[in-house]
């Protein structure tokens, strides 16, 4: 279905995951473009995370905008099948997430656009761009995704709520989860991993280790994947 594209922004100690990303996304959908934009070092993370859904990609039939610490996997749900399943007749894909003791509603970082999302999204967008550029938003962890709701909203787009954990639309693994949860020890986060990444991923992951661990250079993100590892070879079929 046309050209497709899969896209990110990064900055700051981020950085480190963005050879991995292209190795796993290339390798999971080879017919699709991968770009990473690498910002400037005066953007902090958050800044570089709102700047994702600002930046106007018209020129694809498809795009999909993630995290930049997302393994995409062939045994994983596709993330194309997926989208295009649950957007219908929408210009876009995504779920509300937060309400109660999460915080306030908004979107997920991980986001499905058709060519309609750019044109009914514009004047929404150019606000939010002026918005950041000025410092008015891009300081707190879920500024991005709280941007995204108000786009969808301002532009009369209709939003609704995935009904299943939201871990089941990452179609991959995703590191934050180790992030997240090291703090707790090793016990949490293999916990936390056994909620969300499937035996057949396991499997795939230790296969593809290597070729993905030598597209790192950054020492955190080796110990990430390092620990991902470690989980996949102690519950492997």
């Amino acid at each position: 279905m046309g050209n497709k594209l899969i896209y990110t922004c990064v900055s700051g100690e981020y950085s480190g995951y963005t050879g991995l990303f292209y190795a796993s996304c290339k390798r999971a959908y080879p017919d699709a473009e991968v770009a990473v934009d690498r910002l400037t070092t005066t953007r902090t993370k958050y800044q570089a995370a709102c700047q994702r859904f600002l930046t106007s990609l018209g020129e694809y039939d498809e795009v999909y905008i993630t995290d930049i610490d997302m393994i995409h996997m062939k045994s994983a749900l596709n993330l194309w099948d997926f989208h295009r399943a649950e957007a219908g007749d929408n210009c876009y894909s995504n779920s509300v997430r937060g309400g109660e003791e999460k915080g306030p509603d908004r979107l997920t970082g991980l986001h499905y656009c058709k060519q309609g999302w750019w044109s009914a999204t514009a004047d929404a967008r150019k606000k939010y761009q002026d918005m950041l550029d000025r410092g008015f938003i891009g300081d707190g962890k879920i500024d991005d995704e709280l941007m995204l709701k108000r786009i969808a909203d301002e532009s009369g787009l209709p939003t609704w709520k995935f009904n299943r954990a939201l871990f089941l639309r990452h179609c991959g693994i995703h590191l934050g989860t180790i992030r997240d949860f090291r703090g707790r020890g090793t016990g949490m986060v293999f916990l936390q991993l056994h909620m969300r990444v499937s035996p057949v991923m396991r499997d795939e992951w230790l296969e593809i280790a290597p070729e993905m661990m030598a597209c790192c250079r950054d020492k955190t993100v080796e110990k990430e994947l390092r620990t991902l590892t470690m989980y996949c070879e102690r519950y492997k079929v």
